[in-house]
């Protein structure tokens, strides 16, 4: 068509606008618009595609018309992607708005990827700016040519696409309102709440579900109602009335009851409005059904009024309200009893002068200022306030920021009374602080284990058992302390079982390690922690370091052992005693009439030669008794001050003879021993029957070493070697090498008959006699032998101090002559009354026999004569020797006293040693000894 006649683009311009006229619907105008300009044009595609936007990342063809050869892509019903390409047209088109763009330009080549994909040989373009929506893009192809478009159709074009803009507006207005009304429409019949649309006359002319619902209606029964069929407190004469007086579009709103189709009647709250539509006096309400809110107002009412109750009337919570300047506006009864303020008092005043110490108030305030400030309350937590009359009230105060609709915000404060707990804590405290000192304190260790054995908790007792700081113990395991490995596996064990099982809790015993690598024992006593739901949570342990308690324990045992030992030796001392006296008197009886047997036989007859026999082997019996009572130490001696070196060098030649001339005798004396008393005698029968049982220990050659040294003993010293007594000591010492002696000897050594020689090589008596020796003189004796090793014993002699009773003086012997004395003979075995009374008849003296002190005493009260000795038994049923004596005493003040007995017994001995100034005899004995000794008292006493 050719454009360059004006009456073309008129013609063009009225059919345009007679499409619009004749299409009701902008769609279809828009279709037929670009279906015209096909012709006009003779174009082969005619496009208008939203958006024209270059920063999104596709379009999309909204209309489209094309020839059948070229279809367009609103035909491919696809999206468009936005190319750079596609970009650079958007941009051209909005910098050119208005204004048609064509492509390719003159002198070009279509170099476009999506023209040339749709087979365009040449475009024309421009971009569409619609007032309520975003710019289109509006344009036509032509695919079989390349044509070139002259002004006058790129002025047609132009003007076609500004009336194409106003159609767009037109539409897209038609879709707002068509929008809107649908949107409003939804929300109309979705709101929950009833709406009425009412005419001027009270008619209802539309309502919602949510009406239907509320009335339990359809819609049409609605329809056909009136609004006082419905509300049930106007009529429409008074609702019309009361429109009439409020303003056209002024809400108004009110409570009213409104009736179901069932006659159930509801409470609503109404929101009216009066407005006009198309010339008319409409009325919009909405009623909402109130009535689960009138019960919940209700039930909030009567649960304030209970709040409020509980509040004024709680005894635990003083509740007060504060304005957030701090002004006080409510005090309740617990308030007032907690702080002293009645409410009169306290509302109205500040909160910083009622209860807030001086002291705190600065910061209260400011903290008063942020909560005004921030909305935020007070932090809550444990405060120290203030009563009425200045003291102190430790509290829990929560504090809480309360909003009520139509009041300003109020602060509230709920203080609990903390003064009991307080005492309890600072009861506790002190009771904690008790038992920390107590724990810290013991003498004992106490450890705290978890339940995987490890240690929470070791106090200062226990570091010190183990050697290790507070800070090292923590954390390790409680068999981390043991001694070894196989121990450590076994306390691990035991630890595992007692958590598992729950045992009864008992005491055991462990060896454990210190941290200097010190094995030490231990006990330890255990018991369950429990927390308040009675569920284990650990083990505490008393421990105690046992060690030097074992060590005592043994010591003990072996004193024990020694105790039992010398009280072993005791007990057959005893016996042996006693066998010795009874064995002495029938010894003294025998050797009485052998000797009177002598006298009556002469000597070349040949049973004179028997009863010398029997004379023989009673003295050596007598001498086996002697034996026994040195080793009873009831063997009455006569000790002596001695050099102990002298004694043993008188010795040394009858010792050499006595162990022969294979074994080597060595003598080491010390130099200026301190002097000893003793028996001389004992000495010779320890240094004979040492050297004799060290001779029988040697096989052959050998060596045997005699010594004196002086030693002294004190406490630390006895305390660590038992048997050892304290003061000072002359040792004397006699070493063999010999075969030795195992510990089961050594524990026998000094029982009486115990021996380790053959039979007939030894009666067993020789180191029960010294034992008794040494335990007479008050000394002691160590021994110490090993098998194959020889033997060494070492005897100590208590040291003689000068201060001591002087050495007595022997007495020169002298003949014995016959006496002829009265003599009172008091003995209760009849054997040696009858013997004893023939040896002193013999000899001339007169003798008043008793078998009992009783009968002794009956003679002295009976006899008119003098007495002049009083011989007596030391040991008697009815009394001893030593009272008797006494008693006769008392008649005859001068008579004098010889006592006689098969042992010395404490009555007339000290330890076995005479007493000063006493006479003794010991059974048996001859005629001659007993002639001698009656005449030595006799004769002293005439001096």
């Amino acid at each position: 068509m050719n454009f360059n006649d004006p009456n073309r683009i008129l013609f063009v311009m009225e059919e345009i606008e007679r499409i619009i006229k004749i299409q009701s619907d902008a769609d279809d105008v828009l279709d037929q618009i670009l279906k015209k300009m096909l012709e006009f044009f003779s174009c082969d595609r005619a496009w208008l595609f939203y958006p024209c936007n270059p920063d999104l990342p596709t379009f999309e063809v909204v209309y489209e018309r094309t020839t059948p050869l070229f279809p367009g892509a609103k035909a491919l019903n696809t999206t468009v992607p936005m190319t750079r390409d596609m970009a650079e047209y958007c941009n051209r088109a909005l910098s050119n708005s208005g204004c048609p763009e064509i492509d390719p330009r003159p002198g070009q080549k279509m170099s476009n990827d999506i023209a040339l994909k749709f087979n365009v040989k040449s475009l024309i373009f421009m971009a569409l700016n619609p007032q309520n929506d975003d710019a289109w893009m509006f344009g036509m192809h032509h695919c079989e040519i390349n044509h070139h478009w002259n002004n006058n159709e790129r002025y047609l074009f132009k003007i076609i696409g500004l009336r194409i803009t106003k159609l767009i507006e037109n539409l897209i207005f038609i879709k707002q309102i068509t929008e809107s009304e649908k949107k409003y429409r939804k929300l109309f019949e979705t709101v929950s709440d009833a709406i009425y649309l009412i005419s001027g006359k009270g008619k209802i002319i539309d309502a919602n579900q949510g009406a239907c619902v509320c009335l339990g209606r359809t819609k049409e029964e609605i329809l056909d109602l009136y609004i006082d069929d419905v509300d049930q407190n106007f009529s429409v004469e008074e609702i019309l009335s009361f429109w009439d007086k409020v303003p056209f579009n002024t809400s108004k709103k009110f409570e009213s009851i409104h009736k179901t189709k069932n006659n159930d009647l509801i409470s609503v709250e109404v929101i009216g409005q009066k407005f006009r539509f198309k010339n008319a006096t409409c009325y919009y309400v909405v009623a909402k059904d109130i009535t689960e809110r009138q019960k919940a107002e209700k039930f909030l009412k009567e649960s304030e009024e209970r709040f409020r109750n509980l509040m004024e009337n709680v005894d635990a919570v003083a509740v007060q309200g504060y304005g957030l300047d701090g002004t006080t506006q409510y005090w309740n009864k617990a308030s007032e009893r907690l702080y002293g303020y009645t409410r009169q008092e306290a509302i109205g005043r500040s909160l910083l002068d009622l209860i807030i110490p001086p002291e705190m108030r600065p910061v209260v305030a400011e903290e008063m200022r942020k909560m005004a400030g921030s909305g935020r309350p007070i932090p809550s937590g444990e405060l120290l306030l203030m009563h009425k009359d200045g003291s102190q009230v430790p509290v829990i105060s929560h504090h809480v920021i309360v909003e009520v609709p139509g009041r300003a915000r109020e602060l509230f404060c709920l203080d609990i009374d903390i003064s009991e707990r307080k005492q309890a804590e600072t009861t506790l405290r002190q009771s904690e602080e008790k038992f920390r000192t107590l724990v810290n304190t013991a003498p004992f260790g106490i450890q705290l284990t978890d339940l995987e054995g490890k240690i929470v908790y070791s106090n200062p007792a226990h570091h010190h058992i183990q050697g290790y700081e507070p800070d090292q113990l923590i954390g390790m395991y409680l068999w981390d302390l043991t001694a070894d490995d196989g121990h450590r596996t076994e306390i691990r064990e035991y630890y595992q079982n007692i958590i598992s099982k729950k045992p009864e809790p008992t005491l055991y015993f462990t060896r454990e390690k210190t941290r200097d690598d010190r094995e030490i024992d231990v006990q330890i006593n255990w018991d369950y922690i429990r927390n308040e739901k009675d569920e284990v949570t650990g083990i505490i342990s008393i421990i105690e370091d046992i060690s030097e308690r074992k060590q005592a324990d043994a010591e003990r045992e072996k004193l024990q052992k020694q105790l039992n030992q010398a009280q072993k030796m005791e007990a057959v001392g005893r016996l042996a005693g006693g066998v010795a006296h009874d064995f002495n008197n029938m010894l003294g009886v025998i050797l009485g009439y052998v000797e009177l047997a002598f006298e009556k036989i002469d000597p070349d007859q040949e049973l004179y030669a028997d009863f010398e026999e029997i004379q023989k082997a009673a003295e050596r019996s007598a001498d086996l008794t002697k034996q026994l009572l040195t080793f009873a130490r009831k063997q009455v001696i006569a000790p002596e001050v001695l050099d102990l070196n002298d004694a043993v060098d008188s010795m040394l030649k009858m010792l050499r003879r006595l162990i022969g001339e294979n074994i080597e005798l060595l003598w080491l004396p010390a130099d200026e021993l301190w002097p000893v008393k003793i028996d001389p005698s004992q000495i010779n029968q320890i240094l004979a029957n040492l050297c004799v049982n060290a001779r029988d220990a040697i096989a052959g050659v050998g060596k045997l070493t005699i010594e004196t040294q002086m030693k002294t003993f004190d406490q630390i010293y006895c305390a660590g070697h038992p048997g050892f007594i304290t003061g000072d000591y002359v040792m004397l010492a006699v070493t063999d090498n010999g075969c030795g002696m195992n510990k089961e000897m050594l524990n026998n050594l000094f029982e009486p008959f115990f021996t380790t020689k053959n039979v007939g090589e030894g009666t067993g008596l020789g180191l029960a006699i010294i034992y008794g020796i040494v335990k007479q003189n008050n000394g002691f004796v160590n021994v110490y032998s090993e098998p194959g090793q020889g033997t060494s014993f070492k005897i100590y002699l208590p040291r003689f101090h000068p201060s001591e009773d002087a050495q007595e003086e022997a007495l020169p012997e002298k003949s014995v002559p016959t006496g002829n004395e009265t003599v009172l003979l008091v003995e209760d075995e009849p054997a040696i009354l009858r013997m004893t009374k023939m040896m002193l008849e013999r000899k001339g003296y007169s003798v008043l026999p008793a078998a009992t002190p009783a009968d002794a005493i009956n003679i002295v009260n009976a006899y008119i004569g003098k007495i002049h000795l009083l011989m007596t038994d030391v040991i008697m049923p009815e009394m001893n020797g030593r009272d008797l004596a006494e008693k006769v005493k008392a008649v005859f003040p001068e008579i004098k006293l010889l006592f006689m007995s098969g042992y010395a017994a404490n009555v007339v001995t000290n330890q076995g040693v005479l007493d000063e100034g006493v006479a003794f005899m010991q059974k048996p004995f001859s005629t001659n000894e007993l002639a001698k000794k009656i005449r030595e008292v006799l004769d002293e006493s005439h001096a």
